[in-house]
């Protein structure tokens, strides 16, 4: 009886360690959280921003721009995971990276050159 107990608890372990395995590996493919998603967003927020030279800059406060800075960041950051629709499809356990890549964005030098023309010029507040 006990050589039976044991042979059903060892057999009871390796579908726990199977059904944890799969546990995990179904975790790491979930996309993004929401929380996830929103600290991701804060961050390539953050970066355009200090990009576009901070929220006093011509460039921040001018549309076509910064519209085309954030455009081109979350471009970025979507290519380089292979191109997912929306960097909210990211998958969960890539968070670090995408966050790294995020905070390390560089703009395109035509955009670059964009940015720092439009930064250049003097703006009159009316």
């Amino acid at each position: 009886k006990i050589q039976l107990l044991a042979q059903g608890n060892v057999e009871l372990n390796k579908r726990v360690d199977t059904l944890s395995d799969r546990i995990d590996k179904f975790e790491q493919d979930l996309p993004l959280l929401p929380g996830d998603a929103d600290e991701l967003s804060r961050t390539v927020k953050r970066r355009v921003v200090e990009v576009l030279g901070g929220k006093s800059s011509n460039a921040y406060h001018d549309k076509s721009v910064s519209q085309a800075a954030f455009i081109d960041a979350y471009r970025n950051l979507k290519h380089n995971f292979g191109d997912v629709t929306s960097y909210k499809n990211i998958k969960r356990c890539q968070l670090d990276i995408a966050l790294q890549i995020a905070k390390e964005y560089k703009p395109p030098v035509y955009l670059m050159n964009k940015i720092e023309d439009c930064n250049a010029q003097m703006r009159l507040d009316v």
